[in-house]
């Protein structure tokens, strides 16, 4: 594993934000001051975060939940910055529970996998954005107890959520992590999300599963860690960088994502 090429790599293609996770994820370096100072430059008046980070683009949900995850990864769920962005997404949220994609974004021709109004988005996004607030302890507030109902509801008899396999796996996290999910629906769960981890070949999913997994109260120990970790160590690139099926400029976003899991699971020291 070779994490100077891997943090060189990041500063050579990363922006500012990027460079402080890597050193902050592999070095312990922590100066809180540099990303909120990004992010305060960034974050548009309704409180969220422009569509692909850039700057003047109208606010997206799927944008400013990502946001939302890199805060709580690095530590900074209380600051003004968290607090403009749990206004917006709360703000946002549809009566029933659910998130969708904000419609202004469809000018920017975003990825079938976030067109607004479409089924597969509004799930996918109402997991992850739940799973997000439950790492915050939001859990018992209306909103969220809104959203896990919802969550609930539309899991199938198969123990899948409609459209992608990330709205299931993200909602497996949520829910099995707070103990709400009736033992049968979450051994269906459970299973569909094992099998699916053997079939994935993206690294950064890969990551991003067990990531879930530890969510949901999965050990450390449970053998399909080892096993998805050795995976994912032989799909480093020479520059110490991992590719991601999203395409070559989500590279950077899909090393930051494996470097984390990695130093959740102890698999890395520091440098």
């Amino acid at each position: 594993m070779n994490f100077e090429n891997t943090l060189n790599f990041i500063r050579t293609y990363g922006n500012a934000l990027d460079r402080y996770r890597a050193l902050f994820i592999l070095a312990d370096y922590r100066n809180d001051v540099l990303p909120l100072t990004f992010l305060k430059a960034l974050q548009n008046d309704d409180g969220g975060f422009p569509y692909d980070m850039t700057e003047g683009n109208d606010s997206s949900v799927f944008t400013t939940s990502n946001v939302l995850g890199i805060l709580i990864e690095l530590r900074l769920e209380e600051t003004d910055v968290t607090d403009g962005v749990i206004d917006f997404l709360l703000n946002i949220q549809k009566k029933d529970g659910y998130w969708d994609e904000s419609p202004l974004i469809i000018k920017y021709n975003p990825p079938s996998w976030l067109i607004p109004g479409e089924t597969s988005t509004i799930t996918w996004l109402t997991a992850e954005i739940t799973r997000l607030f439950i790492l915050l302890g939001y859990q018992e507030t209306a909103e969220i107890k809104r959203a896990i109902e919802y969550l609930k509801t539309n899991i199938t008899e198969e123990g899948q959520l409609p459209g992608f396999r990330i709205a299931t796996v993200s909602a497996f996290a949520a829910l099995q992590g707070i103990d709400v999910l009736d033992e049968n629906v979450a051994k269906k769960m459970e299973n569909n999300i094992l099998s699916w981890i053997e079939e994935e070949t993206d690294p950064s999913f890969l990551a991003w599963y067990l990531e879930c997994l530890l969510q949901a109260g999965f050990s450390k120990e449970h053998p399909i860690f080892e096993s998805t970790i050795k995976r994912i160590l032989e799909k480093q690139r020479r520059d110490g960088s991992w590719f991601t099926m999203d395409g070559e400029r989500f590279s950077v976003a899909a090393t930051l994502n494996v470097l984390k899991v990695l130093r959740m699971l102890n698999c890395i020291e520091t440098i």
